[in-house]
């Protein structure tokens, strides 16, 4: 099994290329994860590769220091140089989830500028009964709560 799970700060800003005749959204970028739980900490770099719509994501959303939990796997490369052939090991992402909220300086969606509803009284809730759930599996994974988790 081939499984990567890592939660880190993107190193550098994203760059965003389309390649190939589809000219398919890429993005590869360089990852730093602390060795410890305290900033300032040593830390360990890899690159990751984002490809589709979550390149697209990173790229608009993401910025030096964001802060994102990634899962993927383990690829390993050689390319050539002048003094030979080199070796090198990237994760491709194969999904994610931006952990730090809102990036600051960033424009807020349409959807998201919406006023909130006013709070239903506990009286009107404690009167109605409760819903059954129709899909259990849901239920058990967090009642179908949202993320900010971008498939790919």
């Amino acid at each position: 099994m081939n499984k990567v799970v890592l939660i880190g700060r993107l190193a550098s800003d994203p760059e965003l290329k389309y390649v190939g005749e589809k000219e398919t959204a890429r993005l590869r970028v360089r990852f730093a994860i602390p060795r410890g739980p305290r900033p300032g900490e040593e830390a360990d770099f890899v690159d990751l590769v984002f490809w589709g719509g979550a390149a697209e994501a990173v790229a608009k959303y993401g910025a030096k220091g964001t802060k994102i939990g990634v899962e993927g796997r383990l690829e390993s490369y050689t390319y050539e140089t002048d003094n030979g052939n080199r070796h090198g090991v990237q994760v491709t992402v194969e999904g994610f989830e931006f952990l730090d909220g809102k990036p600051q300086g960033q424009a807020v969606e349409a959807e998201d500028t919406q006023p909130a509803p006013p709070p239903a009284k506990t009286a009107q809730r404690a009167a109605q009964p409760a819903r059954p759930v129709a899909n259990k599996a849901v239920a058990a994974a967090g009642g179908g709560r949202r993320s900010s988790r971008v498939p790919i």
